[in-house]
Formats: structure tokens, sequence, C-alpha cells
């Protein structure tokens, strides 16, 4: 469709006769250079925020949400889950199938895991074959709930060409609450920390921290 831009001057002779001059421009070039560069930055700012392999969230990302969920934790007084799990035995998977089977583990266990979650948590490729799990509005029960519904689905599925029992995952929980504040590194450490406490106590299971 042709998009045009239409002006109207009114003008008069010597004799002082008026008349109207029409100017019609076409301008159907400029409207569809300018929709196509704001797809294009929609685009690079969408690719910015996203591991291009799994399409999930980002580091980059999950810090600057981070930060403005827990200045919104304070300010409504309600907590904020973190959830840090790891594929367990990830690298012996990658050893025996090969990188391209590693990665298709790593995209199907994204999507199990996205099954599991509620529409507002935000799920993110940390790095490797780790991944984070924020959850606003979320108490250490409902947490450990959602933990542990997440490691039996990825046990009892069947993940890339691997059968059901073949990707197992370890999580480690921490929560933030507005009572006893802390900064974002802090809560991810001690998830972390969680975490390896899981993969040393038989993997394939959750720890929580304190509420």
């Amino acid at each position: 469709m042709m998009q045009q831009t239409v002006t109207l001057e009114h003008l008069a002779d010597d004799g002082g006769r008026g008349y109207a001059l029409v100017s019609i421009m076409n301008v159907t070039e400029n409207v569809v250079r300018s929709a196509a560069l704001t797809e294009l930055a929609h685009k690079l700012q969408h690719d910015s925020n996203r591991d291009h392999l799994t399409m999930l969230y980002n580091r980059r990302f999950m810090w600057e949400w981070l930060v403005q969920q827990i200045k919104q934790s304070n300010r409504h007084d309600h907590q904020i889950a973190c959830l840090m799990l790891d594929i367990d035995n990830f690298k012996s998977i990658n050893d025996r199938y090969g990188h391209k089977e590693g990665d298709a583990v790593l995209r199907g266990f994204a999507g199990i895991v996205d099954e599991h979650l509620r529409k507002s948590d935000i799920l993110v490729r940390y790095g490797g074959e780790e991944f984070v799990v924020l959850m606003p509005q979320c108490d250490i029960e409902a947490a450990i709930a959602a933990a542990w519904r997440t490691v039996r689905g990825v046990r009892e599925a069947a993940i890339g060409s691997l059968a059901p029992g073949q990707v197992t995952c370890s999580i480690g929980i921490s929560v933030y609450d507005p009572g006893n504040p802390r900064t974002g590194e802090e809560l991810l450490k001690e998830a972390d920390k969680r975490l390896y406490e899981a993969k040393n106590s038989g993997k394939d299971q959750v720890v929580p921290g304190s509420a």
C-alpha cells in the first residue's frame, strides 16, 4: 500500500483571485525504511538479552531484571526465590555422545524446566550447563516444591536422543527477603553454594538455603 503526504497551500494571483496548490508526495519508501529500522532495533535488543543456543535470557538480562525486582521486593515486602540448576554429569554426556548431542540436551533441558515454571518466573542460561530461575513473590516452601517438580520432570523426560533417566539435574535454592536485605550477587552466591551441596550429596536432588 502506497503511503502519501498531501499538503494544501492557499495562493492568490495578481488580480486577487485565489487558488490552491495541492502537493502529493509518495513517502512509501521512507515509511518502509523507518519500519525496517524499528524492527531491526527491536531484534537487536531481543538478541542482546538472549542466549543464542537455548534462546533463554542471558546473564546480562538477569542482572538488570534482578536489580529492579529487588527494588520491587523492598517496596512491596515480598520475597524472591532463586534456583540454580546444573545438569548432572554433563561433561560425560558431551564426551560420550558429542557436542551436537550436548547442545540438544541443553535445549531440551531448558524446555523441560520452562514447563514447570510460572509465567512470571525468569529462566536464564547462566553459563555452560548451569541455569538460574528467578521467582518473584515466591517463598521458600513454594520454591522447594517447584524445584522438586523440575527435578522429577527432567528425570522422567527423554531429552535429545537420551532416554528418561539419562539426564538429571541438581538444584540449589536461596531466597531474598526484604526483612534481611542483601545484594543480587549474594543471593546467587548462596544458591550456588546450595547447588554445590546438592552435587556433593549424590546429585538429582534439591538443597534449599535458609528462608
